[in-house]
């Protein structure tokens, strides 16, 4: 476009600038979802624990086996306000004060079967020791990258 300023041609230029944010703007849902599903992923990673804890207890019983669980018991829907998501996984409660004694000594050489010290008892050969400890550590190999990969959405 031409003007014209006191009979002198004078030429305007103008250029449009266009910035396309719309992957960005998807990149941001995306990442304010990050927290929310991490605290999943763990859930989720904490649950194929648990179901590796269940078979390994030593039963006689079956109280000590029936006391295994996992809190929250539920996946989580947001990142709690605290930013942290925490899963517990415990076996025994107060039914079972013997859990932590069978957990230390199920399957060890020259001790024989695991002990029950309130009730006096040797448990049935069953499961193993450290039910709880050789899960978890069997996980963590690996576990940073299943959890990446869950959150990342490839699982």
């Amino acid at each position: 476009m031409l003007f014209i300023a006191e009979g002198i041609r004078v030429a305007k230029f103008s250029s449009d600038f266009e910035i396309d944010v719309s992957e960005f703007e998807k990149g941001m849902k995306w990442l304010d979802s990050v927290g929310t599903r991490a605290a999943q992923a763990l859930f989720r990673e904490a649950t194929r624990i648990h179901a590796d804890v269940i078979p390994r207890v030593p039963v006689a019983t079956g109280l000590l086996q029936s006391k295994v669980w996992h809190e929250p018991n539920f996946p989580p829907v947001d990142l709690p306000a605290t930013g942290r998501f925490q899963m517990d996984i415990t076996v025994g409660d107060a039914d079972t004060p013997y859990a932590k004694e069978v957990h230390e000594t199920a399957g060890i050489p020259n001790r024989g079967y695991a002990w029950n010290p309130v009730d006096k008892k040797v448990y049935q050969k069953s499961g193993e020791g450290k039910f709880l400890e050789r899960p978890v550590m069997e996980a963590a190999k690996g576990m940073e990258m299943r959890l990446k990969r869950d959150i990342e959405g490839l699982l």
